[in-house]
């Protein structure tokens, strides 16, 4: 994974974390959430890709499409895929949770 792209993501998370937001950083965060989930969803295509190649070479030499996709899953191919996959989702749930934020300030302003 591009690691500005996850630094990226981690500092937000970080930052939500962290508390103490007000709605106007909320909405410039999720700005940039988006876009960077935009960016985890091209590293999720990927990362499979090479996951699936790898997975195909290993299948070639294994006795069954279960050992091999056992042995698939110990390489970096297979650990690069969890990682992109596991940003993307890290993405949606802060997306989330931003919007639910500027819901319930909204209703506190009513």
């Amino acid at each position: 994974m591009n690691e500005e792209i996850k630094n990226k993501i981690i500092a937000l998370r970080n930052e939500i974390q962290d508390g103490n937001l007000d709605p106007y950083r909320v909405s410039e965060m999720l700005v940039e959430l988006t876009s960077l989930f935009a960016n985890a969803n091209e590293e999720v295509i990927d990362a499979s890709l090479e996951y699936n190649r790898k997975l195909l070479v290993i299948s070639e030499d294994s006795e069954s499409v279960a050992k091999a996709k056992l042995k698939a899953e110990t390489t970096e191919e297979w650990r690069r895929k969890r990682q992109a996959e596991n940003l993307k989702e890290w993405c949606v749930e802060m997306i989330r949770s931003l919007k639910y934020f500027i819901k319930s300030k909204i209703e506190e302003l009513k």
